[in-house]
């Protein structure tokens, strides 16, 4: 089957950052997987500093301590990880790779279509949300900077 080549991500700080909280949270307790010690999800993560308007995806491998061979293990790993390292659905993402109790190494990968790095503007997105819908497209020449793509 043939998979067509699928723009480069952009780095996201902000995804950065959460990947790392979540490598600082878990790789120490030897843990695996989405949720945190405190057993939140990844959306519950992100809901917590921000949002997205996109898909939202989250990769993790363990054990491999350079970039290619975690790469490499995305890819050959399951048809899940694949998806996300080869999504046309992603923008951005953001890494963090660190000691891992269990596995002696950890990387995560965030992915996303987007990202708002505020409650504030994702909440006023949500509550506004069928307006935008709903309305004709020329009312809304200029839309708010946070709906803009780069």
């Amino acid at each position: 089957m043939y998979q067509k080549p699928v723009e480069p991500l952009r780095w996201n700080n902000d995804l950065y950052k959460l990947s790392e909280s979540h490598a600082k949270d878990t790789g120490p307790a030897g843990l695996t997987g989405h949720d945190d010690t405190n057993g939140d999800d990844l959306e519950e993560r992100v809901a917590k500093v921000g949002g997205t308007t996109g898909s939202l995806g989250e990769n993790f491998s363990y054990g491999f301590s350079n970039a290619k061979d975690v790469i490499l293990q995305l890819l050959i790993g399951s048809r899940g990880q694949r998806y996300n390292v080869l999504s046309e659905d992603f923008q951005i993402m953001g890494s963090y790779s660190g000691p891992h109790a269990k596995w002696k190494t950890m990387s995560g990968i965030l992915y996303s279509w987007d990202f708002i790095d505020s409650v504030k503007d994702y909440n006023l997105i949500e509550s506004n949300l069928a307006k935008y819908l709903s309305a004709p497209i020329e009312n809304f020449p200029n839309p708010p900077s946070y709906l803009r793509y780069s």
